[in-house]
C-alpha cells in the first residue's frame, strides 16, 4: 500500500473523511479510508494499492464496465446490459453536444474505454478516427476484436498515442488514475487547440453521497482513487493549462447509485434486496435526479466539459 500526496499542492497533510467497504468484496468491511487534503480540500483514497497491484481489485465477474466479457444469463446481468445499451445513445448524444462543433472528420480518444461500446457508438455517429486506451488487456482485446477498434493497453502517461484529438472522453475513468498529474499533462498535450475534453465523474458532495454515507457506491474503493468536486477539479486542471467551461449533472447515475447503494447496505446487514427496497431505491434515485437537475452540485455524477484555459467562461449546463 502507498500513502498519497495531494496532486494539487504536494502536501501529505490529510484528515480522514470516511471509511468505506469494497462493494465487490464479500466481507463488506469498511476498511478503506477516503482522506481530504488539508491544503486543497481534494478527497482521495489513502493508503491505496500500488498501480501494479490494483488489477486484482477489478473482478471480471462483478465489475460492471467489463460486463460484456461475461457469458452469464442471469436476470440482473441481462437487465444491466439492456440498460447499458439504452444509455449508450444518450451518452453519445450528450458527449457530442457538449464537444460542440466538431470538424467534419474529427479525431476522438477515449481513455478507459473498457470493452469499447461507447467509443464504437461515437465512431458510428461521427465517422471519426478513434483510438482507445484501456489497461485491462481482456477488455481491450474484446474492443479490438468485436468492434475493430485501435486500443492501447499501456497506461496513458506511458503510451505512444499521438494527437491532436478534437475530443477526448473520460467517462468515469479519471478517478481511477494513479498518476493523475502525468495523465492530465499528457491529455493537455494531446488535445487540439480548439478541442474538448468530456469527463464524467461521481460527485462526492452530491445528495446521494450524503444520503448513503459509507454505502454510497460512488466511493467504489479501492478502484476510485480520487473524488472531485467542481472546485478541486478546476484547481487541478488549471495546473495543466485546462479549465472547466461547462458542467451538468448526469441523471441516470442517480438511479444506478441509489439501487446499488441500497443493495450494498442490505448485504452488509445480511439482508437481500426485494421489491420494497427496489421501490425505495427508485424513489430516492428520482429525488437525487431532480435535485441534480435543479442544481448541478447536488447531482449524483457530473459531466464536465474542459478545454484549454483561454476558454474560461463556465456554464452550469451542457447543451
Amino acid at each position: 500500500m502507498e500513502q498519497v500526496r495531494c496532486p494539487i499542492t504536494g502536501s501529505r497533510e490529510t484528515e480522514a473523511v470516511i471509511h468505506v467497504p469494497d462493494r465487490l468484496n464479500d466481507s463488506h468491511e469498511a476498511c478503506w479510508t477516503v482522506a481530504r487534503s488539508s491544503s486543497s480540500g481534494l478527497m482521495f483514497l489513502s493508503p491505496r494499492p500500488e498501480q501494479d497491484k490494483i488489477g486484482a481489485y477489478y473482478h471480471e465477474k462483478e465489475y460492471e464496465p467489463h460486463s460484456s466479457l461475461r457469458q452469464t444469463s442471469g436476470f440482473r446481468n441481462a437487465l444491466y446490459r439492456l440498460a447499458r445499451r439504452a444509455a449508450l445513445s444518450w451518452k453519445a448524444r450528450l458527449i457530442l453536444a457538449a464537444a460542440d462543433a466538431l470538424p467534419s472528420h474529427p479525431s476522438i480518444l477515449e481513455i478507459g474505454c473498457a470493452t469499447g461500446e461507447l467509443l464504437q457508438e461515437l465512431q458510428r455517429r461521427t465517422g471519426a478516427r478513434v483510438y482507445g486506451s484501456e489497461t485491462d488487456s481482456k477488455a481491450a482485446a474484446y474492443a479490438c476484436k468485436r468492434f475493430g477498434l485501435q486500443v492501447v493497453t499501456t497506461s496513458l502517461e506511458k503510451s505512444s498515442i499521438e494527437g491532436p484529438f478534437d475530443l477526448i472522453v473520460l467517462w468515469h475513468s479519471l478517478e481511477h488514475m494513479h498518476h493523475i498529474g502525468e495523465v492530465l499533462h499528457k491529455i493537455s498535450g494531446l488535445l487540439a487547440p480548439e478541442g474538448s475534453i468530456v469527463a464524467a465523474l461521481p460527485n462526492p458532495s452530491g445528495n446521494d453521497a450524503k444520503l448513503f454515507g459509507e454505502n454510497w457506491v460512488g466511493w467504489d474503493a479501492p478502484r476510485h482513487l480520487y473524488h472531485f468536486t467542481p472546485g478541486t477539479l478546476a484547481a487541478l486542471a488549471a495546473q495543466y493549462g485546462l479549465s472547466i467551461t461547462a458542467m451538468n449533472s448526469y441523471p441516470p447515475d442517480a438511479l444506478y447509485h441509489a439501487w446499488h447503494s441500497t443493495a450494498l447496505k442490505l448485504r452488509r446487514r445480511e439482508k437481500h434486496p426485494g421489491v420494497r427496497s427496489a421501490i425505495g431505491a427508485a424513489w430516492q434515485g428520482f429525488g437525487v435526479m431532480l435535485s441534480g437537475l435543479r442544481k448541478t452540485e447536488q447531482g449524483s455524477s457530473i459531466v464536465y466539459v474542459i478545454r484549454h484555459a483561454r476558454h474560461s467562461s463556465v456554464h452550469t449546463t451542457v447543451p
